[in-house]
């Protein structure tokens, strides 16, 4: 392609965006968001990838079968079916490859309808979005359709950018824009976290064109109610290099354009934000928060860890910084990433229903108005079969009932969980215990009730269990712990904790497991802080930390 071409073809791509910045100088501001786009309806939104339908074996349909209707049905019809609020379907692939038949993105009209794909988790469900379009079927469009006759609000969860694919941009499945313009990646290992080599950088104006062209191509085409921009797939957008101040400028103009797209559909039409879980993240990504929520450009924040379900989120904070903001703490399918299998396989521990349903508590007594759930549909087997992936079941739905009803939540058993991340924020665990120091580390852990209100604890056993996961077995291992100063007193409870039907990362004995009692008076809603001491070996990591508060005649502890 001539340098010419290449300049002609920018100038196209750019112009949408330029007019839309000048619009935003002769045109007052943008107003706060109107009575109408209010949000309290929601309490619960549901991520649906789409990947999902093609990945994954369900009640609907086995992954040996084409894709079908009653398979893309069942996706919408089992969370309207669990009470969910809102379905936000996230529509493409990697870099990108659309699963609608896209004008902008042309890659079913051309090399897409006999492109070879590998024999991978990847290639097999590109090869089933294609062979869905190929016959016919709209699959966003359906998605849509049965979402308005299950009457369950439709709206588009836009990832900012998907890492999928691009360890091979040269494959012929990724967008002939991220080809032809590799001077827009930011090209150097100095961004944030991810591929940030291998990342668009939006300080770009014709990255920010194309990303907004595709989204008027979806508003112009389906009736979506809202939008969700994913700031977490993935969080490189910038180089350090870039200065805060352009970085802010540069992801206020998106939401700018996105927001003039939007608005052509309707003015109640919300616009939200998937966030990083801590205030300081999103700061460094650009994400001058407050701003954009003052100039009726956010309407809700969904405070993420990305891939597991975290006790660590900073909901108290976003709710301090956004007092006014609608705020959602993002519940997923898994509370640790054991291995990666390949590019979007991997083995994972699953969340208990009473982990999903305890967190959604300790977010809701920081100040969250709702909870969002990422990766539900992925309890499923998605590995088409391997045998390196044990899990076989389905997504615990009946967990999600009621699991913003925080009067129904303070009765329930509480499991809380601290556990070791595996992307780019790293938290408290694992702690490295050193037996000859002089220190007593520490953790922290968010609990979502005052145990020490009498009242609270009426339902209760009067004892929790505190569980530490240890790296390696606890044979010739001592710990002391203490909570408020109070030695904790070891115990043993038999298997886990709550019951579990799921194999993958669940240790298949008590060797690794250390187990203590915790009077529950001295939990305290809020932050937690249990102290340890090593008395016997020279180095402990702790992996994973535990509390169960059982309901009355449910425990099975047993004091050794």
């Amino acid at each position: 392609m001539t340098n010419k071409t290449m300049n002609i073809r920018r100038l196209f791509v750019c112009l949408p965006i330029v007019f839309l910045q000048f619009t935003t100088l002769i045109l007052p501001a943008v107003e706060p968001s109107p009575a109408s786009r209010d949000l309290d309806r929601f309490k619960v939104l549901f991520n649906h990838d789409g990947t999902c339908v093609f990945s994954s074996d369900s009640p609907y349909q086995s992954t040996k079968e084409p894709v079908s209707l009653k398979q893309i049905h069942g996706y919408v019809d089992e969370v309207a079916d669990a009470q969910c609020s809102a379905l936000l379907l996230s529509p493409y692939w990697g870099q990108i490859i659309p699963m609608w038949d896209s004008d902008v993105v042309p890659l079913w009209k051309g090399v897409g309808r006999t492109m070879p794909c590998p024999d991978t988790m990847q290639g097999k469900v590109i090869t089933r979005v294609r062979d869905l379009l190929l016959s016919g079927v709209d699959f966003v469009g359906e998605t849509g359709r049965r979402c308005k006759e299950r009457k369950l609000p439709f709206m588009l969860s836009w990832r900012m950018f998907d890492i999928h694919g691009i360890d091979h941009p040269e494959e012929p499945w990724t967008s002939d824009f991220y080809k032809e313009n590799p001077q827009f990646r930011i090209g150097h290992p100095e961004a944030l976290a991810g591929d940030s080599v291998r990342s668009h950088d939006f300080s770009h104006l014709e990255v920010r064109a194309y990303q907004l062209s595709v989204i008027r191509e979806l508003f112009e085409r389906y009736d979506f109610e809202g939008i969700e921009l994913d700031f977490m797939r993935s969080s490189s957008f910038f180089s350090r290099r870039i200065p805060y101040e352009t970085r802010v400028e540069s992801l206020r103009s998106f939401f700018q354009g996105v927001r003039q797209i939007v608005d052509h559909r309707g003015k109640d039409r919300p616009i939200g934000a998937r966030v990083p879980q801590t205030w300081d993240l999103a700061l460094e990504l650009g994400l001058d928060l407050p701003a954009l929520a003052n100039e009726g450009l956010l309407d809700w924040v969904n405070v993420s860890a990305f891939y597991e379900t975290s006790s660590e989120l900073e909901i108290a904070r976003y709710r301090e910084k956004l007092p006014h903001t609608r705020i959602f703490g993002e519940l997923t399918q898994t509370s640790g990433v054991l291995k990666r299998l390949e590019l979007g396989l991997e083995t994972t521990r699953k969340c208990t229903p009473e982990l999903l349903r305890s967190t959604a508590q300790t977010f809701f007594a920081q100040g969250a108005d709702g909870v969002s759930l990422f990766n539900i549909n992925y309890y499923r087997d998605y590995s088409f079969g391997t045998a390196k992936h044990q899990d076989r079941t389905e997504p615990p739905f009946a967990a999600l009932h009621g699991i913003a009803d925080t009067s129904r939540l303070a009765t329930e058993p509480h499991h809380y969980v601290l556990s070791r991340q595996s992307w780019f924020y790293q938290g408290q665990l694992p702690l490295r215990l050193d037996g000859t120091s002089a220190r007593h580390p520490h953790v922290t852990l968010a609990v979502g009730q005052d145990y020490t209100l009498s009242e609270n604890r009426v339902p209760y056993e009067e004892t929790a269990v505190l569980r530490l996961l240890l790296e390696k077995p606890t044979a010739g291992v001592e710990v002391l712990v203490r909570n408020k100063g109070r030695v904790l007193k070891p115990c043993q409870v038999e298997g886990e904790l709550f019951p579990h039907n799921y194999k993958d990362g669940v240790p298949p004995d008590h060797t690794r497991y250390l187990d203590y009692e915790v009077p529950l008076a001295l939990l305290e809603k809020g932050e937690n802080r249990f102290t340890f001491t090593v008395l016997q070996g020279k180095l402990v990591v702790v992996e994973r930390l535990e509390l169960a508060v059982f309901r009355k005649g449910k425990s099975n502890v047993r004091t050794d």
